[in-house]
Formats: C-alpha cells, structure tokens, sequence
C-alpha cells in the first residue's frame, strides 16, 4: 500500500499485485530477495495488465532502487509465473509527458500529433524492437518541432530518462520514410497506405549500394547523395547487380570451363595417357609388378 501511494495507483492494482505476492509467496521466491523488490515487481506486473501509464523506472526513482535489479526479479517473476504480458504501447505515455515540456495550450494538439507519429512508425516498423520511452521520446520532440516550438533532445531526454543517441536514431529511422517529408497539415489529412521498410534492411541497401559503387569505382555516384535515400540506393543497387550480371564471365572462369571442356573431350576420345592422370583415392594401395601387368596386358589383348 505505501508503495502503490506514492505511485498514486488505486486500490484495484494493490488488489492484483497482493495476490501475485501471495502467490511468490506460496513458490518460495521471497526468498533470498528483499521484500520491496518482491512488491515493486508485483504491483509493475499489475500496470503492465492494466495498461496504465507507469514505467519500471517510476518504481526504482519511488524506491531509490536500481532499474535493472528490480527489472531482474520482475523478469524471473514473470518467468516462473508463465506470465505473457502484452508489448508495451509507446502511446500509453503520450499525454503523461506532454503535460512536463511546458507546452502552453498547444499541449493537447501535440500529443495528437505524436500519437499519429507513433502510429506512423508502428507502420513503418520502427517501434518493433525498440523501447517505448525511445519512441515516444522521438514522436514528442517531432510533433513539438512541427509545432513550432524550439524543443531539443535534452527537454525530452530529462523527462522521459533515455539516452540522447537513442532519440537521435529514432529520429533518423522516421527521416527515412515518406511520411518524414509531408508538411504538419497533409500528415494530418493523408494516411500513407504502403508502408516503409524496417530501418535495418534500408541501412543494408545503402551500405551495399555503396560498397558496389566504391568497387566500380563511381566517385560521382557516391558524391552527388543519391544513395541517402534508401528507395534509391534499393533502385542503384539493382541497376548495378544487373550492370554486372550482363558481364562476360571472368578470366578463372573462363579457364575453369575451357579445362572442364577439354577433359571431356579426352574422355570421350579415350585419349588420356596414364602418365597425365594423377594417382587418386582409388588407386591401389598394393601396385601390381611388371610381370603381373605384362601378364595382364596379355590376357586382354587375347
């Protein structure tokens, strides 16, 4: 109950989160761990069910507790239960931290923007493996700027405890969709229905893309900024593995098949000697003598 106040959770998640006490209780996993870890990871167990708007590292700021000691024991919590919790939402935290970057009046327009953006990226598969402070993180400081306000990645970084360099790469990721180009009023309007390729497969267009180019040797390619844009390095890329694959074949290539050509050629004449045939894994581990192969000679002749 102390835990769930200063949290401000009501009486129906410290209902759920006794029960899952009572029940470590019961498998003996109080033991060797301290009380409030216990509480902590029942009661975040309890938010995560209900889908309410509190994170793991609500409780370990409450607790004065290390986020990772007590996403340990939710985790082995969970593990010995058989718990399957839902992904968390990046939109559940929307609203709760455009209310802390001091956005007047315009807090609410906002927040309706970047749930539209996360909504985006869901779509866009950015959000797929990611963390939800990090999405939601990015989505507020886009729909800010869209806004018209002068927020940076520190305002949003301070409020929702992510790194700088995450936001950053969730900012890039959504840079490279369609979606990143449309002004505040067609994004509003427009639903974009194709959806963009995850951002690692458009990081592996645009390297390969570019190591083909640095081997042709085309400087000009690589200069002009073509190849930024992941639709047209997935475009170059294909015009360059065509480009190759319409060469001749190489100089090893080449001698390989005019080696395999002529073997089968002296195979069907019947014109290979004995002395230009290498002893092989079949050979005879006892060689027959002379008389024995004039012999041999002799009887097939007859």
């Amino acid at each position: 109950q102390e835990v769930a106040s200063r949290l401000r959770l009501g009486n129906h998640f410290v209902d759920s989160a006794h029960r899952l006490f009572s029940i470590a209780v019961e498998k003996n996993f109080v033991q060797g761990r301290r009380t409030i870890h216990v509480v902590a990871a029942c009661l975040y167990i309890s938010c995560r069910q209900e889908k309410s708007q509190h994170m793991l590292i609500d409780f370990s700021d409450a607790l004065q507790i290390n986020v990772y000691i007590l996403g340990a024991c939710f985790l082995k919590f969970r593990r010995l239960l058989g718990l399957r919790l839902e992904i968390v939402d990046p939109a559940l935290f929307v609203y709760r931290f455009a209310a802390h970057l001091n956005l007047s009046r315009d807090a609410n327009a906002v927040a309706l923007t970047a749930l539209r953006l996360v909504g985006r990226m869901k779509r866009d598969w950015i959000v797929a493996g990611r963390k939800p402070a990090g999405i939601c993180a990015a989505a507020l400081l886009i729909a800010a700027r869209a806004h018209g306000f002068s927020k940076n990645h520190q305002d949003v970084t301070k409020i929702l405890k992510v790194c700088g360099m995450t936001v950053a790469h969730r900012v890039k990721d959504f840079s490279l969709t369609p979606s990143a180009k449309m002004t505040l009023g067609e994004f509003h309007s427009v639903d974009l229905a194709p959806e963009a390729d995850p951002p690692a497969f458009s990081r592996n267009r645009i390297r390969e893309a570019r190591a083909l180019a640095i081997q042709q040797g085309n400087v000009e390619l690589l200069e002009s900024g073509a190849l930024d844009d992941p639709r047209a390095a997935s475009q170059v890329r294909a015009s360059q593995w065509r480009s190759l694959s319409a060469k001749p074949e190489s100089k090893k290539k080449a001698e390989l098949s005019q080696i395999y050509s002529q073997l089968e050629t002296e195979l069907s004449g019947g014109t290979i000697k004995s002395k230009d045939v290498k002893a092989s894994s079949s050979q005879a581990l006892v060689p027959t003598t002379s008389t024995e192969a004039t012999t041999t000679n002799d009887s097939n002749s007859t």
